[in-house]
């Protein structure tokens, strides 16, 4: 399960999975939306897809429960030999993508990740991502 807290440093929310999150179901060479059916979105927490086969597309299908707030991840397998379209975005093997349910429609989930937020050098610093920025202050103090 996702868990939001307020982190008192930043005054943010944070956001982190407590353990309890549903399993990943794995399916090798889906048809066309065979990967996020309905059933697959409610008992999973995300799918892992295969892929030996080029043009793998699919559109994700709106939960049984529509309340916002489902969270589902996507990932092409690092064994796959073809990207896949996951609701129009192109993921290549070894890539993944979040999405989150806002009620109506699947919305892709972008700089989840420290990794994925850009950061402008500044002060001496040669970072370009917050998550290099973070371990260039830390070998700073250390």
């Amino acid at each position: 399960m996702i868990v939001y807290d307020l982190n008192p440093i930043s005054g943010k929310f944070d956001m982190y999975d407590d353990g309890t999150t549903l399993p990943m179901h794995t399916i090798t060479n889906p048809a066309t939306n065979a990967a996020v059916l309905t059933t697959i979105l409610n008992n999973y927490s995300g799918v892992i897809i295969t892929t030996t086969m080029s043009s793998n597309g699919q559109t994700m299908q709106s939960p049984t429960v529509t309340t916002a707030g489902k969270i589902f991840t996507v990932v092409n397998n690092d064994s796959s030999t073809s990207a896949i379209n996951i609701n129009g975005i192109n993921l290549l093997p070894k890539e993944a993508q979040r999405f989150i349910w806002d009620g109506t429609a699947w919305v892709p989930v972008t700089a989840v990740d420290a990794e994925d937020i850009t950061f402008v050098p500044s002060g001496g610093m040669t970072a370009t991502t917050v998550q290099a920025a973070i371990e260039e202050l830390r070998a700073l103090i250390s």
